[in-house]
């Protein structure tokens, strides 16, 4: 029973790791402004988004509306540090050619993790050879899985998809 335990935990975290945008795409709402060719410069295609971090967002968010710059969208989200490639990704997905970024310290948290111990079982196993049974041993692998409660940290995170108005 614990290997369909182990077997389907696995899955989960196989899942949950899976390759993709990830909370930049979940977390993405769209602005109210429509945005396409003929009103914007998007990006070239082949190209990346220009990647731009920042410490105080807003100020940044202003000073790039005053230079005709147009929201196309917003993530907004607070976990585990994302990589910003996965912003990136969004980015180009969307079409926009400037991508405003922060990540701040918002709070130090808990999770449950474990740590796996090597393990085996031994089955017994009978093997015939011209037609005699000889008994034996066949070692199996079974970790044994401990959990612990891991120090994590927490950020806010934002990102405002942005491209240039014509």
């Amino acid at each position: 029973m614990s290997i369909m335990w182990l077997i389907s935990g696995f899955i989960v975290v196989l899942l949950l790791s899976s390759c993709g945008p990830g909370r930049y795409d979940s977390a993405y709402r769209p602005s109210m402004s429509r945005v396409d060719q003929s009103n914007a410069y998007l990006l070239d295609a082949g190209a990346q988004p220009r990647l731009i971090f920042t410490d105080d967002f807003e100020r940044d968010l202003e000073i790039f509306t005053d230079h005709n710059f147009s929201v196309v969208g917003e993530s907004r989200f607070m976990g585990l540090e994302e990589d910003p490639e996965d912003a990136m990704k969004m980015g180009e997905k969307l079409g926009v050619t400037h991508i405003l970024l922060l990540s701040e310290f918002a709070y130090n948290g808990t999770k449950k993790a474990y740590r796996y111990i090597e393990n085996y079982d031994y089955v017994r196993e009978v093997k015939y050879y011209n037609g005699q049974p000889y008994y034996g041993y066949q070692s199996v692998a079974n970790p044994i899985s401990v959990p612990y409660r891991k120090n994590v940290t927490i950020l806010r995170q934002r990102a405002a998809y942005l491209v240039k108005m014509k």
